[in-house]
């Protein structure tokens, strides 16, 4: 969730949810950023992040925390 692989080459077989990179390695995609891209996805769509849907992206973010260290 919230991840974006790029760049050439084979990255590892596991990415964390709210990591962003390639093969060459991965930076933690900060909760903000993540909600405002989702925000502008879903204005371009005619919706609105609710309530809900921050608090599960919030939820996801904490709970896969472990993952991105």
């Amino acid at each position: 969730m919230s991840a974006n692989v790029y760049g050439a080459g084979f990255p590892r077989n596991f990415i964390a949810s709210f990591s962003w990179g390639g093969p060459q390695g991965t930076m933690e995609y900060k909760l903000d950023k993540a909600l405002d891209t989702a925000d502008r996805m879903m204005k371009r769509r005619g919706l609105e992040v609710d309530d809900v849907e921050r608090g599960i992206l919030q939820s996801v973010y904490e709970q896969t925390a472990e993952f991105r260290r």
